[in-house]
């Protein structure tokens, strides 16, 4: 599993991990999980919006690319903040990052007649910040009790397939979260209308694991991107799939 840790979104490097093994919970395949989600995110999020948040302003254009979404965020100082995203329940969560991964985060956007609002925090924050088009109502984090231990199962892009285990921990307004997949990956994230979007990555790059809650399990999509790869470049995105089973109360 590509995922690894950032020292300002998460830590740990991790690359190339494709596990062999059982690929699901109950005798279903984890394929099928990709199969039932495909159908749960119909909104079509490309498109240019003027987006504003607590004390600043920015141009986010927003390109669909692959299986997913690439982000730019154009500051008035002349900065440009990248990203990459998939859309799971109508939630499109993306991370974000400098092109040199020295500032990072995790967002969750949602779309309306009138435009598009998200929530945002900087990885390893515990605080959520707002981000909006004028009129858009100001999205809020869900109240879904995550908190636990779960059992994962997934598969890389392309080929291969991995278990493990997640921590979800409450981080102040946020969550944060600890995959073990034969190395410990870190993560930072929120949640809203039944998703659950969390941030992760390393000194080479950032990826996003975006969870539809289902009860005790959630079921989604993850991506991993290199700085190498080039964050401001439109490139395809290609996902995984994981599914995480509750297990028990965090120790």
């Amino acid at each position: 599993m590509q995922r690894s840790l950032i020292i300002t979104i998460v830590i740990l490097a991790v690359t190339g991990l494709a596990l062999t093994g059982c690929c699901g919970f109950g005798g279903r395949a984890i394929e099928d999980i990709a199969e039932e989600l495909e159908s749960s995110g119909s909104a079509d999020f490309a498109g240019t919006y003027q987006v504003a948040g607590e004390g600043y302003k920015a141009a986010l254009t927003i390109t669909k690319t692959g299986d997913g979404y690439h982000l730019e965020w154009n500051l008035p100082d002349g900065s440009t903040h990248y990203g990459k995203g998939i859309v799971v329940d109508d939630v499109l969560g993306a991370f974000f990052s400098t092109s040199d991964g020295s500032n990072a985060g995790v967002v969750a956007y949602k779309k309306d007649s009138k435009g598009i609002t998200g929530l945002w925090t900087v990885a390893g924050g515990e605080q959520l910040f707002s981000e909006k088009t004028s009129g858009a109502v100001t999205l809020r984090r869900g109240g879904a009790d995550l908190e636990g231990e779960y059992t994962v199962s997934g598969t890389n892009p392309g080929s291969g397939s991995y278990r493990g285990d997640l921590s979800v921990l409450k981080s102040g307004e946020a969550w944060s979260a600890r995959w073990l997949t034969g190395g410990e990956i870190y993560g930072t994230g929120l949640d809203v209308d039944g998703v659950l979007v969390l941030g992760y990555g390393d000194d080479a790059g950032a990826g996003v694991a975006v969870y539809q809650i289902r009860g005790d399990d959630l079921h989604g999509y993850w991506l991993y991107a290199t700085y190498a790869e080039k964050m401001s470049a439109k490139t395809s995105i290609n996902t995984g799939t994981e599914k995480a089973k509750r297990t028990g109360d965090v120790e």
